[in-house]
């Protein structure tokens, strides 16, 4: 019950006091440095969003997406699962925002499924080494369905047909899940 993310001074500092470079000029370089703070500041930007959601302050959480989406945007920074590109589409979602959500949903799922669909698509060495990444990228996409029924149903179908067609793909190349590893380990010793 303890409170322990104060939307009250992040807001000021991620509204008014925070510069952030000038990074809405297109075609920026941004190195590897500069990219981890950016996506720090997604995720706080997120994390604000939707605690003023739940604090019932729409308003202002609307307005902290929108300046996320103009101070951070998505052609200098890609929208990705990682970086919160998820948690800014389930705020716009929450506050009935739909077309915003909807392009953060399907921005997250495409890079998702490129992943996913570039592993499974990989030699048999190069497939059993990235069994790991296919399981994340299935796990991103199964908490991104949730959000995109939010947003479309139609969507949601499709994006679910699309994970269960990648799913079975995976499997049909001996892929595994964590448990199964686990279970085998254990009948081996």
């Amino acid at each position: 019950g303890s409170k322990n993310f104060d939307t009250e001074k992040t807001y000021k500092n991620l509204m008014y006091r925070y510069k952030y470079g000038g990074l809405e000029k297109k075609g920026l370089y941004i190195d590897e440095t500069v990219m981890r703070m950016c996506i720090t500041h997604r995720h706080l930007f997120s994390q604000l969003a939707l605690s003023l959601i739940a604090e019932n302050k729409k308003a202002e959480a609307l307005a902290v997406l929108d300046k996320c989406q103009k101070v951070l945007p998505s052609y200098n920074v890609p929208i990705t699962y990682m970086n919160g590109g998820l948690d800014l589409a389930k705020g716009y979602a929450l506050l009935g925002q739909k077309a915003k959500a909807k392009q953060l949903v399907e921005a997250t799922w495409k890079n998702t499924e490129q992943y996913l669909s570039w592993y499974v698509s990989l030699d048999n060495s190069k497939f059993a080494s990235s069994q790991n990444d296919c399981v994340t990228q299935m796990y991103i996409m199964q908490q991104i369905i949730p959000v995109a029924q939010m947003v479309d149903l139609k969507m949601a179908r499709k994006e679910a047909q699309v994970f269960n067609r990648l799913y079975t793909t995976y499997r049909s190349r001996g892929g595994s899940l964590p448990e199964q590893n686990q279970g085998q380990q254990g009948q081996k010793e």
